[in-house]
């Protein structure tokens, strides 16, 4: 599948799924920058991919690829999410690399411990990934979560969904839990899981506590998974103060602390759709009660 557009260069293609495919492209305003690009297969309403766009491309948040572009195909009209290319191999093939069954196991506590924390980072920033999956999880120097493709309505690999994603479309932070419980498993065992299937039965291998996290973080009801990324992330390890970092949106510093730091009275926040009023709001919350203000019944 080839892109049509005067800036960029399409390349090998890398995957293929339902909702969309992923190729190498190059940038003629940046030659030597390594660059992949989702292709969304189906239609998208362009205002809301503009604003969500603006946002998610200035978010930082550890682990997580960065975004560069989004545009579309001059000929056929789709939409492509243009972001970093990660050299490295997908979470499974990283997994099965490793020389023995322990350091196995270390990888496998690694992928989950670091995925944890760039989906919290994302939780926190109001966004969600909508698509985990083994080949959305590359290794380089450290783990990485790729293809932000289904934050932006691109859609979802329905093998690795939660039950109540394949019903209401809709991703939230616990269906991105159990996509990184389906992730893995998957890694660990070579396919997606089977409803309900543990997987010590699967890979007799993985340690005990291990397996709970990834068996807990895939439970079928929402309510049955990890309240956050952040207690997956309690239960499989103590807090390491250097990975704690945290998510804001560039540009937005400024605004969070002053609104931060006011005292009473009622604060409107007014301004077109799609400028992230929600996302500034959320963030000024979680600055609040992090600094120990009552949550909001």
């Amino acid at each position: 599948m080839q892109i049509h557009h005067p800036r960029y260069v399409s390349g090998e293609v890398l995957g293929r799924g339902a909702e969309g495919v992923v190729v190498r492209v190059e940038d003629r305003e940046a030659p030597g920058r390594a660059l992949v690009a989702k292709i969304a297969r189906r239609e998208v309403p362009r205002e809301r991919l503009v604003g969500e766009y603006a946002l998610l491309s200035r978010l930082r948040a550890p682990g997580l690829v960065a975004a560069h572009d989004l545009a579309w195909d001059v000929e056929t009209g789709a939409p492509f999410l243009v972001e970093s290319f990660v050299d490295g191999p997908d979470a499974t093939a990283w997994l099965a690399q490793a020389g023995d069954v322990e350091a196995r196991a270390a990888r496998l506590e690694r992928i989950l411990a670091a995925v944890a924390r760039t989906l919290d980072a994302l939780h926190e920033a109001g966004f969600t990934h909508g698509d985990l999956k083994p080949a959305h999880v590359r290794v380089d120097a450290r783990p990485r979560v790729l293809d932000l493709g289904a934050a932006l309505s691109f859609g979802f690999s329905a093998a690795y969904a939660a039950p109540e994603l394949l019903v209401s479309g809709k991703a939230t932070p616990a269906s991105d839990l159990y996509g990184l419980g389906a992730t893995a498993f998957a890694a660990v065992v070579g396919r997606p899981p089977r409803v309900g299937e543990p997987l010590r039965a699967a890979a007799p291998w993985v340690p005990p506590s291990l397996a709970d996290v990834v068996d807990r973080a895939r439970a079928a009801s929402p309510l049955d998974r990890f309240a956050s990324a952040k207690a997956l992330l309690a239960a499989l390890m103590p807090a390491d103060p250097d990975e704690a970092v945290g998510t804001t949106l560039v540009g937005r510093r400024d605004e969070v602390e002053r609104l931060s730091s006011l005292e009473g009275g009622v604060l409107y926040l007014t301004g077109p759709s799609g400028i992230g009023k929600s996302h500034l709001a959320h963030e000024v919350a979680v600055r609040l009660v992090a600094a120990g203000a009552p949550r909001a019944s």
